[in-house]
């Protein structure tokens, strides 16, 4: 899912990382006895499902004892740092791909196997994408408890009263656009598509289609002044200009959820997670789907995916590994799959996701895992992402030039690469 934009100590204290823990405080038990893990979480929605899987290890394990801890997301990084740094970290911890490079760069994690051995850990029953995201010079950190992609979702009803034909995995960009064009109704306040500025379900997907890039490979250099990169921003922006789009100010008003809820947008990038919002909407119910992104020069997705790591400094690194392959695993994808939330990231384990809500083409989310793109993300990723929401915003709302702000935005990520590598 998408991780918010945060202005955290993650960036500013980051080489305090490095200092060395005070203590090993992360669990109980080191010797003999009971043991109890400490494990810290965010997402109130998949809470029930993790205290299941959490109570099967436990079953599985007499003696040992999971401590749930559920920590508001707006906090979450703070603390999970701070602890860090003090030596009280949690045993394991979820971690995103956004994050988990600041972790690893800094010796706060345990590895589970070297990157080469990962297929002893089963890293080849997870999407290929994620398993590399979670991999640091050579050695493997975690496998992604969940992952998502993005799709096109999709209001038939406005469809059916435009006579345009659904979209399916044969649409192109030009297909997007000239459905985006027929469906609006600017009588009726319907706009045919959300060229929004959201970078996971929005423009990082058509750059990526676009066979442009945000980041470079080796996450040295910034793609913002690419020219592919500048074509399908601008392909998004020309969306707003001809009034197929709604402007950037009534998204941001609105929320393109929101939207698309209230039946005034035809169609929507949005992700996977985003089933159990939609499901509890009758005119979605009824008249919404959601197949495959349109292709543009080639198919991509961006995914994301939470994976389970474990804290260097817990008095118990053996159980401490098991259990996060465990909550990776596939007893808990199963679990998750069976509570709707999120797409396990164990292959074969989101059937039972797939079955939550039959009426939509949920498949078109898995279908796009062989063409998924990780998140574009480096050590310090909320450095250049504020220069995104500096430089960015006066593009889509007409106030600069295209060109000029994107230019203007590759300069200064290329800085703070420049930086990042300095004291990486």
């Amino acid at each position: 899912m998408p991780i918010p934009r945060r202005r955290t100590v993650l960036g500013a204290a980051a080489a305090a990382l490095a200092a060395p823990a005070l203590a090993a405080c992360g669990g109980e038990g080191a010797g003999g006895g009971s043991k109890t893990l400490r494990y810290t979480l965010w997402d109130q929605n998949q809470y029930p499902a993790m205290i299941k899987a959490a109570k099967e290890f436990e079953s599985q394990n007499p003696g040992v004892h999971i401590s749930l801890e559920l920590v508001p997301y707006g906090q979450y990084w703070t603390k999970l740092q701070t602890a860090a740094i003090g030596g009280t970290a949690p045993d394991v911890a979820w971690m995103s791909t956004l994050t988990f490079q600041l972790f690893a760069a800094y010796d706060q994690l345990l590895p589970l196997s070297t990157a080469a051995n990962a297929a002893s850990i089963g890293a080849a029953n997870y999407p290929p994408a994620l398993v590399e995201a979670y991999a640091w010079k050579g050695q493997q950190y975690g496998l992604p408890k969940d992952y998502d992609t993005i799709g096109l979702w999709y209001n038939k009803q406005l469809f059916d009263k435009a006579g345009v034909r659904y979209p399916d995995a044969t649409w192109t960009w030009s297909d997007l656009r000239d459905a985006a064009r027929k469906l609006t109704d600017k009588k009726a306040g319907v706009h045919g598509f959300a060229a929004e500025m959201s970078n996971q379900s929005c423009y990082y997907d058509f750059i990526y289609q676009n066979d442009g890039f945000v980041i470079s490979p080796d996450r040295k250099r910034s793609g913002y002044d690419n020219p592919r990169t500048v074509e399908a921003i601008t392909f998004l922006i020309d969306m707003i200009k001809d009034g197929s789009s709604p402007s950037m100010a009534e998204i941001v008003d609105s929320g393109s959820a929101s939207l698309f809820q209230s039946g005034k947008l035809a169609m929507t990038y949005q992700g996977s997670w985003m089933t159990p919002q939609f499901a509890a909407v009758p005119l979605l119910k009824k008249y919404g789907d959601v197949t495959v992104m349109a292709k543009g020069r080639k198919r991509a997705t961006i995914t994301n995916g939470l994976g389970n790591c474990v804290f260097r400094t817990t008095r118990n690194p053996e159980l401490a590994k098991k259990f996060a392959l465990f909550m990776s695993g596939k007893r808990t994808g199963e679990i998750q799959a069976e509570a709707g939330v999120v797409i396990p990231g164990y292959r074969g384990t989101e059937k039972a996701w797939l079955a939550t809500n039959k009426q939509w083409q949920l498949q078109s989310f898995i279908d796009e895992v062989p063409y998924a793109v990780p998140f574009p993300h480096s050590i310090n990723s909320t450095a250049w992402q504020d220069d995104e929401q500096t430089y960015l915003p006066q593009a889509w709302a007409g106030y600069d030039d295209i060109g000029d702000a994107t230019r203007k935005l590759a300069d200064a990520m290329n800085l703070d690469l420049r930086r990042e590598a300095r004291t990486a």
